[in-house]
């Protein structure tokens, strides 16, 4: 590895269903509503936290952290259902399906990450954790605000979705989106 820094983030992947959903939901947002900056199918998944510019010399530390907080965390089981966006409906900016449930372990795997890698250096995170599958993106400004209305209350079947790993990955930006490369898997207790 280089001593170039890394753009990191903690995740956990997400069954390959999501796409069919994903896929089924891009249809409810009108085309002439401009560019939605859709996540390829292949790079969905939760994230546990974005940590953003890490020195390689780190990587390291931050996969033993994990191995220590994946072995204090047990296994989970939810459904992926619902749909959602942030900030507001009005002005939309990311669009996400949902996780539901029993998520109360899936929260606490997300805070215990948090506030491990707080302690290793990397800045908090300023929203608390709210579980969530990142779908799309909308930038602004733009002439047309998408109507999301439709999207919001799509309905499909929930998805099952039994968690036993998470991974720390390495994001490179290129034009046409990014790369995922997997610098480390924890896997949680049964």
């Amino acid at each position: 590895m280089s001593d170039k820094l890394l753009r990191t983030f903690i995740a956990l992947p997400v069954p390959d269903s999501v796409a069919n959903v994903q896929k089924k939901l891009k249809s409810t947002i009108s085309e002439d509503s401009g560019k939605i900056n859709w996540v390829h199918p292949a790079n969905l998944h939760l994230t546990l936290q974005f940590l953003g510019a890490t020195p390689p010399d780190a990587v390291s530390e931050i996969n033993e952290s994990l191995e220590m907080i994946a072995g204090q965390h047990s296994v989970f089981a939810a459904d992926i259902s619902d749909t959602g966006c942030f900030p507001k409906p009005k002005r939309p900016r990311v669009l996400w399906i949902g996780v539901n449930g029993e998520t109360k372990p899936l929260v606490d795997l997300g805070n215990a990450v948090r506030t491990l890698m707080t302690e290793l250096g990397f800045p908090p995170d300023e929203k608390d954790f709210s579980p969530h599958i990142t779908i799309g993106r909308i930038k602004y400004p733009r002439k047309i605000t998408p109507n999301v209305d439709a999207f919001l209350s799509e309905n499909y079947k929930p998805i099952p979705w039994n968690s036993k790993y998470f991974h720390l990955m390495h994001s490179e930006l290129f034009p046409n989106g990014p790369v995922y490369t997997i610098l480390g898997t924890h896997i949680l207790q049964n």
